[in-house]
């Protein structure tokens, strides 16, 4: 099924798909040219960053939008945009009654509520002859709190006790509303208010992280992210920029 938000922006509704973002990623391959949300009730291979799986339960949301793009974007300058979703997915979260305080950002890109992992999202740039366009997956503990080894997580029905929680639909359309704004800001206005707003959020912030490398694991100081999106690392007297890496707390 097929409609659209207020946005304009066009929504592929299925009661059961494997992956929203493998749709995505067929429709782009079939020559869909407009951004368009996929969403699903019940998604099963779903999966996040270096493939790992993602877990939907009944009542979570699960989503990817086909986000058309310029030839003339950067990797890098895409890149950003993740800073941009994760704060789209707090907001969002904000409009359903959660306490700004409850939510925080954890790099690169997961959103926590009370610092637990409540949403992740991924973003895989496609390419087809002259048309290029982002995938952006995204996942929500709505209704249900999966279990994921060595990462905590919640759901907003843990915290939204007396409030109704949102359906998919629900969520989507104000995940939509905020996402559409921040993009054009990142557009207009670069990088600079949304890392402002991202650090405003980030959890641990000047607290002791690890980071988890391929191939070593550094403990140090999280100082914040620097213009291009990095993990700002500090160890004695040296300040390590890092752009891919797992971050883990003490409390992990």
């Amino acid at each position: 099924m097929s409609t659209r938000l207020p946005s304009g922006n066009s929504i592929r509704l299925f009661e059961e798909i494997d992956s929203t973002s493998l749709e995505a990623k067929r429709q782009f391959d079939n020559g869909v040219s407009e951004s368009t949300w996929f969403l699903t009730h019940h998604q099963t291979g779903g999966y996040g960053r270096q493939g790992r799986p993602w877990q939907q339960q009944p009542g979570n949301f699960a989503a990817s939008l086909l986000l058309p793009i310029s030839p003339k974007d950067s990797a890098d300058k895409l890149a950003l945009s993740s800073f941009a979703c994760a704060l789209a997915i707090a907001e969002a979260a904000e409009a359903f009654c959660v306490p700004s305080a409850d939510l925080s950002l954890k790099w690169p890109n997961d959103v926590l509520l009370q610092g637990r992992k409540l949403s992740g999202l991924l973003l895989e740039l496609m390419q087809q002859q002259d048309a290029r366009a982002l995938v952006i997956g995204i996942g929500v503990n709505l209704t249900y709190a999966p279990e994921v080894p060595e990462y905590p997580t919640a759901c907003l029905a843990q915290l939204l006790k007396d409030s109704p929680i949102p359906t998919s639909e629900q969520f989507l359309e104000k995940l939509d509303e905020r996402l559409q704004l921040l993009l054009m800001s990142l557009d207009k206005d670069g990088f600079a208010p949304i890392r402002a707003a991202w650090l405003a959020r980030a959890a641990n912030l000047g607290g002791s992280i690890t980071v988890k490398l391929p191939k070593e694991t550094l403990t140090g100081i999280f100082e914040g992210i620097d213009e291009a999106g990095a993990l700002i690392l500090r160890r004695d007297t040296t300040s390590h920029h890092i752009t891919s890496g797992d971050v883990f707390f003490a409390s992990n």
